[in-house]
């Protein structure tokens, strides 16, 4: 059964793989290089959204908006989040945020995870907001998304639901040269290498939780 969900013009439901065409339009509309070459495949696209939850926004008959839920054994990914540009500002992502919440709700995680990339804070800020909390920061790991001349970055976010110990109860030590890039029994730390930091936009909770000076 697909839920449905209208809001003026646009309508909010889980995907089918009807769709799959579409969302590799708004995919090829929303990057300048595709973040993982499946991205533009419409067989990969019908697989994924058969095998996981998967919500689209439509507007003028187009899919303007997706997100999705991966589950894993006993936890739960956050992914493929994307907004048309141009529709950004018209609730597209708090729609279909619901959706996926209601899901959400009916499973049995331990956590939740989810990254945000750097080239802007938007989905950094939209994480934390809904408690979400900084786990790790992997640089330079993307193609060249939306053409800054650097490969893109990459915040780790997670929220437990039914297990605080995999939040970090301590902020990570500095290291000169390295990031903190991921918490399992503790922090894991990485090289910066080439990254240039005046590319990298990162949302100032992120900044203090990694304790980072840049």
């Amino acid at each position: 059964m697909h839920v449905r969900e209208s809001l003026g013009k646009m309508e909010h439901r889980k995907a089918t793989k009807e769709d799959a065409s579409r969302i590799v339009s708004l995919v090829e509309e929303v990057y300048e290089t595709l973040p993982f070459p499946h991205y533009g495949s419409v067989q990969s696209w019908q697989e994924f959204v058969e095998k996981n939850d998967s919500f689209i926004g439509i507007g003028n008959d187009e899919v303007v908006g997706h997100i999705a839920l991966a589950s894993q054994e006993d936890y739960g990914v956050l992914c493929r989040s994307f907004v048309k540009p141009g529709y950004q500002n018209r609730g597209v992502f708090k729609e279909l945020n619901k959706l996926r919440d209601e899901v959400i709700n009916q499973k049995s995680f331990r956590y939740l995870e989810a990254q945000g990339t750097t080239h802007n804070t938007v989905i950094q800020n939209s994480l934390l907001s809904r408690g979400f909390e900084t786990v790790g920061l992997e640089l330079c790991v993307l193609p060249d998304i939306v053409n800054i001349g650097q490969r893109g970055s990459l915040v780790g976010f997670r929220k437990p639901i039914s297990d605080a110990g995999v939040i970090p109860t301590e902020i990570p030590e500095y290291r000169e040269g390295f990031v903190p890039s991921s918490y399992k029994n503790g922090w894991q730390y990485a090289p910066i290498g080439e990254c240039d930091f005046s590319k990298v936009r990162l949302h100032p909770v992120v900044v203090e939780k990694l304790n980072l000076r840049i």
